[in-house]
């Protein structure tokens, strides 16, 4: 998981963490500035230089200051988002043996395009607000302490450390419960993903099979959702209620101290909301804390999607037997297609044989054999094509894809059965522009059908 963290280290983070400090030197001066003048005016009455500089701290942290924060966090994400999608494509690009596997699917493609851009955008924020409320907490604390008494500094720092410490204690419960979650969140969001054909088609009996385990597993993430809430929320209410109690108590117990100095006391009266504001920000801390074990395992999950993989080996799924290979009606043995393919620069290569025998298993090991010289094209795909896909007819979208083949220049192209779901007229329509394609290059073949493909 730390090795994604580099996906965030761009100018954007920098500029946004410069901006969100500079905003909160602002607020952290007007807390100060208002001690002051609380405290002096008794006896030096009302400044107007020092109610000036209240203002301006006051005026540019909820205007200028929180349109600049505010765009930088877009850019900083949109930064991060890039450079997260870039990982994933050069880490997941020409890895055919993982095309149909649907673990591998799962763990990749639908992190990245369900939860994986979410996470990204989540993570930013959350540090974001993170930088903002510890600056906070810090830079206000040093102002309350300059305009009453460093007593009441310590004790917020001491009352916030203890609270961190209780949240940090029920850790690993809070991160073992949120992990569980997104497991089951996964899980449903699966099922959900191979719902249309079991709502739309109105198939009573599948649907019922289908909403039994939609029932089931929604119920299971409810269940750990619960658990979830219930353990961070009890740490995080424990802690809040240390924290307050000290806080307030010591604020209390310093204006009775100092009764006989009406400054004194007037400057911790009105220092008390925002002691009272910096202890909420330190409950907001550690509910960051909290939240930030959920985060963290979605981070490592996401982290999963862009570790380049390791080949699958689909050696077990061919059945050398099983399959017939043929090229101008002379037949070969399936096993030496590689050879084939490394002696020959242009042909015809049909491979056929009953369905379950590895056709397209050893197509897509063909594919990564050859690497950037071969390009697999199957059936049915989402490959981006010159045309829109949505107007074309199946035989069109057959024909267009073979073209746009044609002018690449790759020198082996697998076919995977390309005549699926096609009419006679089609089939030999296609049938002609392949063979025009094998006379430049090699075109390896699987047959839906057992026409004589006439090469």
């Amino acid at each position: 998981m730390k090795s994604l963290f580099p996906i965030f280290k761009n100018k954007w983070v920098k500029a946004l963490l410069l901006t969100i400090l500079l905003q909160q030197l602002l607020v952290a001066s007007g807390t100060y500035f208002l001690g002051e003048i609380t405290r002096q005016f008794p006896i030096e009455g009302f400044q107007i230089s020092t109610a000036l500089y209240l203002f301006i701290c006051i005026f540019l942290p909820g205007t200028v200051f929180h349109y600049a924060v505010a765009w930088c966090t877009t850019r900083a994400y949109k930064s991060a988002q890039l450079s997260y999608l870039n990982e994933y494509i050069r880490s997941n690009y020409n890895q055919p043996t993982h095309w149909r596997n649907e673990d591998s699917k799962q763990q990749r493609h639908d992190i990245m395009c369900r939860g994986g851009q979410d996470t990204i955008l989540n993570t930013v924020y959350f540090f974001s607000d993170v930088a903002a409320t510890g600056l906070n907490i810090l830079l206000n604390t040093i102002s309350i302490i300059l305009v009453t008494d460093v007593t009441l500094g310590v004790v917020i720092v001491l009352a916030g450390l203890l609270g961190l410490g209780i949240i940090h204690l029920a850790g690993a419960k809070i991160s073992e419960t949120s992990r569980n979650e997104m497991l089951a969140d996964n899980q449903l969001n699966a099922h959900l993903s191979r719902s249309w054909d079991n709502i739309v088609l109105g198939n009573q009996f599948f649907f019922d099979r289908w909403k039994n385990h939609f029932n089931k597993l929604f119920l299971k993430s409810e269940e750990e959702s619960i658990e979830t809430v219930k353990k961070r929320e009890w740490a995080i209410s424990l802690a809040g209620m240390i924290t307050n109690g000290l806080v307030l108590g010591c604020a209390l117990v310093l204006a009775w101290m100092h009764q006989e100095s009406a400054g004194f006391v007037l400057a911790i009266l009105v220092m008390l909301p925002r002691s009272l504001q910096i202890v909420m920000h330190i409950q907001i801390i550690q509910t960051y804390l909290a939240q930030w074990k959920r985060l963290e395992e979605r981070l490592a999950v996401t982290y999963e999607s862009v570790i380049e993989p390791k080949p699958i080996d689909l050696s077990h799924l061919i059945q050398e037997n099983g399959i017939n290979i043929k090229m101008n009606n002379t037949a070969y043995p399936s096993g030496e297609i590689e050879n084939l393919l490394d002696k020959h620069k242009t042909g015809r290569f049909t491979i056929t044989g009953e369905n379950g025998v590895g056709k397209s298993s050893l197509l897509l090991k063909l594919k990564n054999k050859f690497r950037f010289s071969a390009a697999y094209l199957p059936a049915q795909h989402q490959l981006m094509l010159r045309e829109a896909q949505l107007s074309l007819s199946t035989g069109e979208i057959a024909i267009a894809s073979l073209k746009d083949l044609q002018s690449s220049n790759c020198d082996i192209l697998l076919l995977d059965e390309w005549d699926a779901n096609l009419s006679a007229e089609n089939r030999a329509a296609v049938d002609q522009v392949i063979n025009q394609l094998s006379s430049e290059r090699i075109v390896v073949e699987i047959r839906h059908s057992i026409e004589k493909t006439g090469n």
